[in-house]
C-alpha cells in the first residue's frame, strides 16, 4: 500500500524580484504591519473526527504583539483567550519565519518529495497506515518586504492534512519539520498561562 499525504492549498509567493533568499545575508529586510486589527500570523486546525462549523482552533497573532485563541466547543477551555506578547517575542516569530524558509518553499516540490517518501517507507514495510478524518492545519504568514520605495506584502498560506504525523513519519521531507515545529510555537499560545478568557 501507498501511504499518500495530500497538500491541499498554497498559496504561491511572488519573490522573482529578490535574487536573495530571504534567510541569507544582503536578502531585504522583513517587518510586518504593527496595527492592532493587522493579523500577521494565524494558525487554525480543523479536527477531522468532529463535524461541524465549530469544529476548528484559530490562534491568531495581530501586529501590535495581541494572541487571541479560539478553543472549540469540545474542549476543556473553549472560549476565546487573549494575551500579550513583548516586541522582541513578535520579532522572534517573524525571524523564525523567515529562518525556516517558510517563504521558499514550492508546494510542487513538497508533495512530490512526501508522495516519494511515502511510497518509499510502503514499499519497505508490511505496516498499513490509515489515517481516518485526519486533523488539517492552514498556517498563514502575513508580513511585509521592505524594499527602496516602501513595503510589498510578503505572504504564504499552507493548508496541509496531519502536519504533525506527517513531520514525523517524513523526517527527510526539506521543509516539513519546520513547518510543524512553528505551528507547534503557535499553537503552544493556546495552553499559556498569560491566557485571560474574554468570552464562552
Amino acid at each position: 500500500m501507498v501511504v499518500s499525504l495530500l497538500w491541499l492549498v498554497t498559496s504561491p509567493i511572488q519573490q522573482s524580484w529578490a535574487q536573495t533568499p530571504l534567510s541569507e545575508p544582503g536578502a531585504p529586510s522583513v517587518t510586518w504591519n504593527h496595527s492592532a486589527d493587522a493579523v500577521i500570523l494565524e494558525l487554525r486546525t480543523e479536527t477531522g473526527m468532529i463535524a461541524g462549523d465549530d469544529n476548528a482552533t484559530v490562534i491568531r497573532v495581530f501586529g501590535d504583539g495581541a494572541v487571541e485563541a479560539y478553543l472549540p466547543i469540545y474542549l476543556k477551555r473553549a472560549g476565546t483567550w487573549r494575551m500579550q506578547i513583548s516586541d522582541e517575542e513578535l520579532r522572534s516569530l517573524v525571524d523564525e519565519a523567515v529562518r525556516f524558509r517558510i517563504f521558499d518553499m514550492r508546494q510542487s516540490d513538497l508533495a512530490e518529495a512526501v508522495h516519494q517518501a511515502s511510497r518509499g517507507k510502503a514499499a519497505t514495510s508490511d505496516l498499513v497506515v490509515q489515517v481516518s478524518d485526519p486533523d488539517i492545519t492552514e498556517l498563514s504568514v502575513r508580513l511585509q518586504l521592505e524594499i527602496a520605495n516602501g513595503v510589498v506584502p510578503l505572504e504564504q498560506t499552507i493548508r496541509i492534512l496531519d502536519l504533525q504525523r506527517s513531520a514525523r513519519e517524513y523526517p527527510e521531507v526539506e521543509g516539513l519539520d519546520e513547518l510543524a515545529a512553528f505551528a507547534r510555537r503557535i499553537d503552544a499560545f493556546s495552553q499559556s498561562s498569560n491566557m485571560a478568557r474574554i468570552s464562552q
